[in-house]
């Protein structure tokens, strides 16, 4: 081999999910009436009120084990996160619920948009 040839190579895709974090590891439709939901991204932020109007999303601030900590103490009903960064940290098992984007979002949105 050439000492100039490079040899690189493009890695795997990480998940494209977002998920939900939460104490009582409930799951979106879950949580009670109300719900402060937690998240740094205006999509996720309409996203969630598309799926329930009734939720309360504010601004989620912090690095990825300071976010959690605020949902597991309870600053947050839950949090929702992008699932990559979860994976790169090894912080999986804090997932209560991933979204399918294909699935979950899509239909949230074509019903509100009908």
């Amino acid at each position: 081999i050439h000492q100039d040839l490079v040899i690189a190579s493009i890695p795997k895709r990480e998940s494209v999910n977002d998920v939900l974090i939460s104490k009582n590891r409930w799951k979106l439709n879950q949580l009670p009436v109300g719900s402060i939901i937690g998240t740094s991204s205006l999509r996720r932020a309409i996203q969630i009120i598309s799926f329930r109007n009734d939720f309360k999303v504010i601004p989620l601030r912090g690095n990825i084990d300071t976010r959690i900590e605020k949902a597991l103490k309870g600053e947050y009903d839950a949090i929702v996160l992008a699932e990559a960064g979860l994976r790169r940290l090894g912080k999986e098992q804090y997932i209560s619920e991933r979204f399918d984007p294909k699935n979950f979002y899509r239909l949230r949105v074509k019903e509100h948009s009908q």
